[in-house]
């Protein structure tokens, strides 16, 4: 999907391998990847408006919580998010997931809320350093948010949605029928047309 969307945007992709659960934590893996964004811009002196962030799936969540830190330290921020399926709030507490589990054929809440508390490792399960939905949104680069209705993290992302539009938080929120988690990396027609969105965004 990466080398897709490098292609079709002509652009870098650089991919930070961050540590991952249950070796390491939420506080290691946001500091591994906070350090390659700085480093592209002071020591490669890539300019901030051209750097943009896309994640999925977990590491969609954590763009978004990313983003919340550095606007909160005052750090120069990219120019723009782009965030496919991504998890919102490990506590998976929104009711409204129960009633797209029996179509989710991938995600199952019961395994990703003991997932969300080993990542979270003693830090709140609400903190939104790893729910960001819990977090201000406002002040942010433009978000723009890739989902399936066949996928549990629908329910956060249209409730994401809800927030953004009361703050008036500048989120797109692109949906798709019966697509499923992370579908733009799948074979399929409609993976074509997500990607072909998303380099659109990023060119």
């Amino acid at each position: 999907m990466m080398n897709k969307i490098s292609k079709m945007a002509d652009a870098r992709v650089v991919m930070p391998i961050y540590p991952k659960a249950p070796i390491h934590n939420v506080n290691e893996a946001t500091a591994m990847v906070l350090a390659r964004y700085l480093y592209l811009v002071n020591e490669e002196l890539v300019s901030p408006e051209d750097i943009i962030f896309v994640g999925d799936s977990a590491g969609g969540g954590m763009v978004l919580s990313l983003l919340q830190m550095m606007r909160n330290r005052k750090y120069p921020l990219p120019e723009k998010a782009i965030v496919i399926s991504p998890w919102l709030d490990v506590s998976m507490s929104n009711p409204e997931m129960d009633k797209i589990q029996g179509v989710d054929p991938i995600l199952h809440k019961d395994d990703l809320k003991f997932e969300g508390k080993v990542y979270a490792d003693g830090v709140n399960v609400k903190d939104p350093l790893v729910s960001p939905i819990y977090g201000d949104l406002t002040k942010l680069p433009p978000i723009h948010l890739f989902i399936g209705t066949h996928d549990i993290f629908y329910a956060d992302a249209k409730k994401l949605n809800e927030i953004a539009f009361e703050d008036n938080v500048d989120l797109t929120m692109y949906t798709y029928p019966s697509m499923d988690h992370v579908f733009p990396a799948y074979p399929i027609p409609e993976a074509k047309v997500a990607l072909k969105k998303i380099a659109s965004l990023i060119k």
